[in-house]
């Protein structure tokens, strides 16, 4: 039996998320026979969890302070085992901008990109358009859950959800829309688990394709050539690795028509809801969910441990 304290909520909008994944693993660490000390954290104050003795801290945190590298980097100065990445690796994550060029100085393949802030000059912005090409993508620089994300087919719609990014966020990622298959490459330890490809009905795998729609499909192991299986987990693996990740992550890739992968995000820590790509990949490979918690907990405190 080990003592965990499970933190969660946060003040990012990915908040309703992290709620229902820390009650499953709330719940699947019960089963296992371990002490869970379930904390919410609606801003970063340790003030409560500093009260708590625990062997491990267990992230199911979603977006802000709680996957940017603050809370890691509390964690670190308290010198206690948490699970997942550490600060750097988890801010470079959050940072889609910052992770893509990491991709590039690596040479994973992901699809063109600019960052356009409210600075960014109406010639210039025509330009950096015309460059990457339509259809793109419209994203948070730091977001997650796919919240915001905007599929902008043509020049003439781009200015309206450019202009409400900007306002909510400051800066905005634009990425060359890559038309083909969407995938996702879980990482443990220190192998890819099974490939799991995610169709839906709607336009992209959006917020309401992940949490809410019915319709959604999640294949394992799907219909695809061998190579390119195998290429998707080496880039999979690579991109973790290029973004310092240790213990798990989950990889997003699309597939294009012409069977080329490209990385398009690493999170550092992935939803462990029902409906989660995760432990979906893992109960592919034998893994059930309760297992999968647990060995979060056990890497963690392997690595504290070791490094004390």
């Amino acid at each position: 039996m080990s003592r965990i304290a499970l933190l969660y909520g946060g003040d990012s909008r990915e908040r309703p998320v992290s709620i229902v994944s820390a009650g499953c693993v709330e719940e699947a660490l019960e089963e296992r026979g371990h002490w869970v000390y379930p904390l919410d954290l609606p801003a970063l104050d340790l003030a409560e969890f500093d009260k708590v003795t625990f062997d491990v801290a267990f992230l199911a945190m979603h977006g802000g302070f709680g996957e940017d590298g603050r809370l890691q980097a509390a964690l670190e100065r308290r010198a206690v085992a948490y699970t997942g990445s550490g600060p750097e690796a988890s801010r470079l994550a959050m940072n889609k901008f910052a992770s893509k060029r990491r991709f590039v100085d690596q040479r994973i393949p992901t699809p063109p990109f600019s960052l356009i802030t409210a600075d960014t000059r109406p010639a210039d912005l025509r330009r950096r358009l015309d460059r990457l090409g339509f259809p793109v993508v419209l994203k948070p620089v730091d977001g997650g859950s796919s919240i915001d994300v905007t599929l902008v087919r043509h020049a003439g719609e781009a200015a309206a959800p450019l202009d409400r990014l900007l306002a909510r966020y400051g800066r905005v990622l634009v990425e060359r829309y890559v038309a083909g298959r969407e995938f996702t490459v879980a990482v443990l330890g220190d192998r890819a688990l099974p490939v799991v490809e995610i169709r839906t009905d709607r336009e992209f795998y959006d917020y309401t394709a992940k949490y809410m729609s019915k319709s959604t499909q999640y294949v394992v192991s799907p219909l695809v050539p061998r190579y390119v299986r195998r290429a998707m987990e080496d880039m999979g693996i690579g991109a973790h690795r290029a973004l310092g990740c240790r213990d798990f992550s989950r990889v997003d890739i699309r597939l294009s028509a012409r069977a080329q992968p490209y990385v398009l995000e690493v999170n550092t820590l992935p939803g462990m809801t029902p409906k989660s790509l995760l432990p979906k990949a893992a109960a592919a490979a034998g893994i059930s969910y309760p297992e999968l918690c647990e060995r979060m907990a056990e890497m963690a405190v392997r690595r504290f441990r070791m490094a004390g």
